[in-house]
């Protein structure tokens, strides 16, 4: 990492990063990429570290991670304005609605013009209800490294997969940190969603291969995400 500020306190106190996230890395990539160079380079056991909005792995651009105690503004950041621009194929849908699949029906073009895109898009200004997110889940690697958990204390969390697979969460009870000696994992049945209460610590999703689910999420103010960092308590999960 070049340009960093030149004290370790400068990350403590608060800093936010600005970072050009490469196409097939998740946001939680990035979040742990980071935390690992800056507690090597400043020889630092702990900082909290966290990224203000989800980037699908198969986007790239702007990702806001802050540290230290600007990781309680990312609510603040999260909540502003944001523009999205990426290149559109026409006549070809894909079940899951992006290239995490392929384009398994295919349509006819001729009839679109320049008129008929701009009449299109028209509907798609101002404010509308939107379905529920989609979360993008890449598959994991066995034996695996628990290096977080992470809990929502203001509401709960739920994951609808999409797909007709098995896939694995790894939970602690409520508390202020994960309780090492409470964890459990559980292997997920094909067909079946998960709900995180409010408070519950858990791994983020753990798909057993590349998968889509529907997300169910608190809206409203407040910062609804703490993260716990683990890398020192050298925890695998076997599968």
């Amino acid at each position: 990492m070049e340009n960093l500020p030149e004290t370790v306190q400068d990350f403590l106190d608060g800093q936010i990063l600005l970072i050009n996230k490469p196409l097939g890395w998740t946001s939680f990539d990035v979040v742990k990429k980071i935390k690992n160079l800056i507690r090597t380079k400043y020889n630092l056991k702990k900082l909290k570290v966290g990224h203000a909005g989800t980037l699908d792995p198969l986007a790239s651009g702007l990702l806001i991670v802050c540290t230290g105690k600007f990781t309680k503004r990312i609510s603040e950041l999260q909540g502003q304005a944001k523009i999205y621009t990426g290149d559109i194929t026409l006549g070809g849908t894909t079940p899951s609605y992006d290239l995490e699949t392929e384009i398994d029906t295919k349509f006819e073009t001729n009839h679109i013009t320049e008129n008929f895109i701009k009449e299109t898009t028209a509907q798609f200004i101002g404010e509308i209800e939107q379905k529920p997110p989609i979360f993008s889940a890449l598959k994991r690697s066995f034996p695996m490294k628990v290096d977080m958990m992470e809990k929502h204390p203001l509401g709960s969390q739920a994951f609808i997969p999409m797909k007709d697979t098995t896939f694995l969460v790894f939970v602690a009870p409520q508390g202020d940190k994960p309780d090492l000696n409470k964890v459990e994992a559980f292997i997920i049945p094909k067909g079946i969603g998960v709900n995180y209460n409010a408070g519950i610590w858990h791994f983020p999703l753990i798909a057993t291969e590349d998968m889509n689910f529907l997300v169910v999420d608190r809206k409203g103010k407040g910062d609804n995400l703490v993260l716990h960092d683990l890398n020192e308590k050298n925890i695998t999960l076997e599968f």
